[in-house]
């Protein structure tokens, strides 16, 4: 379940390709009424360790019967698998703060200001 607006990242992501399937709820659907009408017989529920108070407690008290573990151990594992274009996209960013770093010498100098620098 994620949030519509992050719907595009989701599927982009590598939980993709684990035959997961990526249900997204709208701004104003109760998000606990909604994962709880797809998963409301599930007897375990993992919810994200910064989870609100507020949203655990929904959850407990919608599905009484559930036991309720954290999902970090599940997400971690989909974290550490990078797709070929975030990959490109790091190997990107390594290239352009190289690129930068080579430069420091000719900008830094006593009493030079970021603003002289431009």
């Amino acid at each position: 379940m994620v949030p519509a607006l992050e719907e595009l990242a989701a599927q982009g992501s590598p939980v993709s390709g684990l035959d997961i399937e990526v249900r997204p709820w709208q701004e104003s659907a109760d998000p606990v009424a909604v994962v709880t009408g797809v998963v409301g017989s599930a007897s375990t529920v993992a919810l994200h360790e910064r989870m609100w108070a507020e949203k655990v407690l929904s959850f407990r008290a919608a599905m009484p019967h559930a036991r309720q573990v954290l999902a970090g151990p599940v997400l971690r594992r989909l974290r550490m698998a990078q797709s070929a274009a975030e990959v490109q996209a790091l190997r990107s960013a390594g290239e352009a703060i190289d690129r930068v770093h080579a430069q420091m010498a000719q900008w830094l100098r006593a009493h030079r200001t970021e603003r002289a620098v431009g």
